[in-house]
């Protein structure tokens, strides 16, 4: 069966470079990113403003749209996340949320948790640094629920309170996570597994005005590939972290994510043989 993965973020409609609307939001870029490995179930709001052609690009990916909420106004500010809650768990196996202040990434991690486990699923969680910042405590409280946390390199290193990020992995892994990812931006990042470590390659090219976000594509290019390698281990961590490398370079050239959006999983194995030839990565 074709693996499922649940995505809980934010859906937005953003002014691109030239004052058009483009779809953007972490919750729809991951979604996208993932969408060649996986069947993503969008959890979002996205409000009356997403008219039927507007939908027609997120159908178009594949995105299952029944937990995304179009009534009421596009969402600016909190809540990012409908009433409605998903309810099935079926091929489910993998779950991203990210994008979300503490009180909707506890809530998310929550209802993820609370589905049947019909398949082992692997879960990603990415609180927006403000929400860590605000609560230093909820890396520790979301552990008992997620596998993988990843938190931009600045945020991690003030957490731990050091200037390593050896450190900063360290400190972070004894909260119980399987998996911990600091991303440095454009310079790539780096990943603890158990007691191993990695790093994921810098980008090859600099965004331009319009470039979609890159940490969420990252983040859904890698959960995707989990879900369809079958689950977390080292092996298929260090090739998801790589393809995803190799798809955001893809990507960010712009405008918007159109790029990224034809993209299947053909070109995700093409760009990653590629990074391979060129890096030796």
């Amino acid at each position: 069966m074709h693996p499922v993965i649940l995505v809980a973020g934010p859906l937005l409609l953003e002014r691109g470079p030239e004052g058009k609307e483009v779809i953007g939001g972490d919750g729809f870029l991951a979604a996208a990113a993932a969408a060649p490995y996986a069947t993503p179930q969008l959890w979002a709001r996205g409000g009356a403003a997403f008219t039927p052609q507007l939908k027609t690009v997120l159908t178009a990916r594949h995105l299952d749209l029944a937990g995304t909420d179009f009534d009421g106004p596009a969402p600016k500010a909190p809540p990012y996340l409908p009433q409605i809650e998903p309810v099935s768990a079926r091929d489910l196996a993998g779950a991203m949320v990210l994008g979300l202040d503490g009180p909707e990434t506890e809530r998310a991690v929550g209802v993820i948790a609370s589905l049947p486990e019909e398949r082992r699923r692997t879960v990603l969680v990415s609180p927006t640094a403000a929400a860590v910042a605000a609560d230093p405590a909820l890396p520790g409280r979301l552990a008992r629920r997620a596998d993988l946390l990843h938190l931009p390199l600045p945020a991690g290193l003030t957490w731990a309170g050091t200037e390593d990020p050896a450190v900063a992995l360290a400190r972070l892994r004894e909260l119980g996570f399987a998996v911990i990812l600091l991303s440095a931006g454009p310079l790539g990042g780096l990943a603890a597994y158990k007691d191993r470590r990695t790093t994921w390659p810098a980008q090859a090219r600099e965004a331009v005005p319009g470039s979609p976000a890159p940490g969420p594509i990252h983040l859904g290019v890698l959960a995707g590939f989990l879900a369809d390698h079958g689950g977390l281990d080292w092996q298929g961590l260090k090739r998801g972290l790589a393809t995803a490398a190799a798809v955001v370079a893809a990507a960010l050239p712009g405008p918007g994510p159109k790029r990224l959006l034809r993209l299947d999983k053909t070109g995700y194995r093409d760009l990653y043989h590629k990074l391979r030839r060129n890096s030796k990565f």
